[in-house]
């Protein structure tokens, strides 16, 4: 089910690079890494304030048995959702100015080989979301999340080796 999922979602964003293009999927894959730069700089304050309103499921999370052994899941819950809008925040102003300044960098008729070079950015693109989603289904307290990432060595692979990503996660 994990793997379908992951499938799918690799191929809605292939499918979105080779639209865009090299040009303008390097542009969206730059706003990604600008927010992820600007939410690591302002996710641990944002973060506190977003605890009252995220509700962590305490009650299931006794019980619960999770995949990876991480102290204190709520807080951990709490700090990537905070980083998380703060990418999203930060990567939609950044689609608005793309989206303005959109007629200078493409035009209508893309060669096939930009189309193709925009699909491994695409790729990348994906595998950054996957990353995220798949820690943030590994520190909810339900089981079935819990047993589909834990069946597949891709599931863990997403969560604990991602270059780059995957320590930065583990550390927030």
């Amino acid at each position: 089910m994990y793997l379908l999922f992951v499938c799918i979602v690799l191929l809605l964003f292939m499918m979105t690079g080779f639209h865009r293009g090299l040009i303008g999927s390097l542009l969206h894959l730059s706003s990604t890494l600008f927010g992820l730069w600007v939410a690591m700089q302002y996710y641990q304050p944002f973060s506190d304030y977003l605890r009252l309103f995220l509700p962590f499921p305490k009650t299931l999370a006794y019980d619960a048995h999770y995949v990876l052994s991480l102290n204190q899941p709520e807080v951990r819950f709490d700090r990537v959702c905070g980083f998380i809008i703060i990418v999203l925040i930060v990567k939609t102003m950044m689609y608005m100015v793309f989206s303005s300044v959109s007629r200078i960098f493409g035009s209508r008729h893309r060669s096939l080989i930009l189309r193709i070079l925009g699909i491994g950015t695409g790729l990348v693109s994906g595998v950054i979301f996957l990353h995220f989603v798949s820690y943030i289904a590994v520190l909810i307290p339900y089981p079935q999340l819990q047993t589909h990432i834990a069946e597949t060595q891709l599931g863990q692979w997403f969560v604990l080796k991602v270059p780059l990503l995957s320590e930065m996660t583990l550390h927030l």
